[in-house]
């Protein structure tokens, strides 16, 4: 992604993190592919707020029953979609772009049900190693691996397997299955 000319523009956006931090509008060109290129709008926290704005996202009291989804992914435009998917069939949803900042979320929030994270990413964690560390502390989190590579499924215990592209309705479903029980009537169909 390289971020256009244009200066950020400073908002008042209505999600959770604009609550808890300075958030930006940035314009940016995406390539998808080797032909296609597109102008879109990213919204992100700046500087150092963005971390503050992972951990301390709010949740009305209204929502706190709700089962929460942390997805991790570094390809931006796929982790809006899917955490965008997943919030009109119901569920809370934190999204990071890596594994360090979604193990800050997880240690600063105890309502995280599912993670669901690709298994390659850029940085010094992959999708692999932080599915080991997070299987290792707790038994109870369920983990959703995703990837373009198939042979990635059997790299570690998990709760389900993707591969990308995602099956979008078929991923809820399997979502829905994993959490817990008393939680499903919170869902919409």
């Amino acid at each position: 992604m390289v971020p256009a000319s244009s200066p950020p523009v400073k908002t008042a956006a209505t999600s959770a993190a604009s609550m808890c931090a300075v958030v930006t509008r940035q314009m940016c060109d995406v390539s998808i592919g080797t032909r296609c290129r597109v102008r879109a709008f990213v919204w992100c926290a700046k500087g150092r707020d963005r971390m503050a704005a992972a951990r301390q996202q709010l949740v009305p009291g209204s929502q706190r029953s709700r089962p929460a989804v942390l997805v991790v992914d570094d390809e931006v435009m796929v982790r809006m979609m899917i955490a965008q998917e997943l919030r009109i069939a119901g569920f809370l949803v934190v999204e990071t772009a890596s594994p360090g900042e979604a193990l800050d979320v997880l240690a600063n929030r105890d309502d995280i049900a599912v993670v669901f994270t690709d298994v390659r990413m850029r940085g010094p964690v992959d999708g692999i190693a932080f599915a080991r560390r997070l299987r290792s502390q707790s038994r109870d989190l369920k983990i959703v691996l995703t990837s373009g590579h198939l042979a990635a499924a059997d790299a570690i215990e998990h709760d389900g397997f993707f591969p990308k592209p995602c099956n979008v309705p078929r991923l809820i479903e399997h979502m829905r299955t994993l959490v817990v029980r008393e939680n499903a009537d919170l869902f919409t169909r």
